[in-house]
C-alpha cells in the first residue's frame, strides 16, 4: 500500500514470464487512485487532512479514534519514545518514493528468514522488474534453436522468419502482417536477416 502523495494499492503475485521463458516472476495487480478515479475528471483526490478537517466541520467522528483508544496508544508508545530519546536512536534514511530502508529487509531476514526477490524492484516510485542474466541467456537459447532450424548460412528469408517466429511461440494474424514485420527488420532490403536482427525484433516485440 502506498500513501500520499500518490495513493495506490498493489498485490504481488507469481506469474509466468511473458514471451518465451517459463521462469516464474513476480508481478502486481494494482489500483492507482489518480489514474483509476481521477484520470477523466477535472477534480483531484483531496489530501487526507483536508478530508479530516471537513469531517470536523461536519461533526462526523467515524474517521477518528475514540478517547480511550488514544489513551491506550500513548500508554504503549510513550515508553518507546522515551527509549528513543535516552538511547539517542536515529531513524534509517531512505530515498523518497523507494520501498524504504535497506535495514528493513535485513530485519525481516533475521526475524523470519524471508528472502526478498531482488529481480522485483521499485524504481523512483514505479514498480518494475530487473531481468536476470540467466533469463536473458535462456530466452536467447530458445530463439537461437528456432532460428537455426530455418537458417541457411546463418540467415533466414521471409518464410524462415515466419517459421522461426512460430517455433518461438510468436505468430502473425496475416501474411501481410508478417511481411511488414520482416521488412522492418530487413533494413538493407536483401530479403534475408541474421539472428541478431531476429532476436532484437522478438525481444522488443
Amino acid at each position: 500500500m502506498k500513501l500520499q502523495p500518490g495513493e495506490s494499492v498493489y498485490l504481488k503475485s507469481n506469474i509466468k514470464t511473458p514471451g518465451f521463458s517459463s521462469i516464474p516472476i513476480q508481478s502486481e495487480l494494482e489500483v492507482k487512485y489518480d489514474t483509476r478515479y481521477f484520470a477523466e475528471s477535472s477534480s483531484s483526490n483531496p489530501d487526507a487532512y483536508s478530508r479530516l478537517i471537513l469531517d470536523v466541520l461536519r461533526g462526523r467522528s467515524a474517521n477518528f479514534v475514540r478517547s480511550d483508544e488514544l489513551i491506550r496508544a500513548w500508554e504503549i508508545f510513550t515508553p518507546v519514545l522515551h527509549q528513543i530519546d535516552e538511547e539517542n536512536n536515529r531513524p534509517h534514511i531512505y530515498k523518497v518514493g523507494s520501498r524504504g530502508p535497506d535495514a528493513a529487509d535485513k530485519f525481516f531476514v533475521e526475524k523470519s528468514g524471508y528472502l526478498r526477490n531482488d529481480a522485483y524492484i521499485w524504481e523512483d516510485g514505479n514498480i518494475c522488474r530487473r531481468t536476470t542474466p540467466e533469463e536473458q541467456k535462456s530466452d536467447g537459447a530458445i530463439l537461437k534453436v528456432a532460428f537455426e532450424k530455418f537458417a541457411t548460412n546463418g540467415r533466414i528469408d521471409l518464410n524462415g522468419f515466419i517459421g522461426a517466429a512460430v517455433s518461438s511461440g510468436e505468430g502473425f494474424k496475416t501474411m501481410a502482417e508478417a511481411q511488414t514485420a520482416f521488412d522492418t527488420i530487413d533494413k538493407d532490403g536483401d530479403g534475408h536477416i541474421c539472428f541478431k536482427e531476429f532476436y532484437e525484433f522478438l525481444d522488443t516485440a
